[in-house]
């Protein structure tokens, strides 16, 4: 155990002391500099570090398996979700709330939060399978499952698949792995 706490310590204090510089400034500064800083970081900041990690990676081998394995637990946790559904009848589930539990049971909270936990633990370059389980399976099963099943469930349930939908998708995570 005492192996493992250099490492936390490590990756837990930085994080904290950027996190409280981060509140203090935010309390201090107009809301619209942490706003733009904020939004900033997120739409061009990460993935221009996702795609020069991605650039010292090793992209080959088994490296499929991550969104494979991805869309295995998105089903199996999915499919677990139908099951609590459709074995407690007692609770009156509201189609919304229906789609609510299971896109929160299959995806959770997803995101670019854990790429810095990943490089801290590990490699950077067993980064891509952190990327690759993240972009073509949770981001995928986000913007194109979770939104069929709050159509499908929702109060204009979704009766066509539009392909033009996936086709700008798969262009945006493609333009993102570039």
């Amino acid at each position: 155990m005492m192996g493992i706490a250099p490492s936390l310590t490590q990756l837990y204090v930085p994080l904290i002391s950027w996190i409280s510089f981060g509140v203090i400034l935010g309390r201090v500064l107009p809301i619209i500099i942490p706003n733009t800083l904020g939004k900033g970081l997120f739409w061009v900041g990460v993935p221009i570090s996702i795609a020069t990690f991605l650039r010292q990676a090793d992209l080959s081998g088994k490296i499929w398996l991550a969104p494979a394995i991805a869309w295995f637990s998105i089903f199996l946790g999915g499919g677990l979700a139908w099951l609590w559904i459709q074995g407690h009848p007692v609770v009156a589930w509201s189609n919304p709330s229906k789609a609510s539990f299971l896109n929160a049971s299959t995806l959770g909270n997803t995101g670019y939060l854990g790429y810095p936990i990943v490089l801290a633990l590990v490699d950077h370059k067993y980064f891509a399978w952190a990327v690759f389980y993240d972009t073509l399976g949770s981001t995928l099963a986000s913007y194109g499952l979770a939104v069929i099943l709050a159509s499908y469930f929702g109060k204009g349930q979704c009766q066509t698949f539009h392909p033009s939908s996936l086709a700008m998708l798969l262009k945006q995570t493609t333009t993102t792995l570039i």
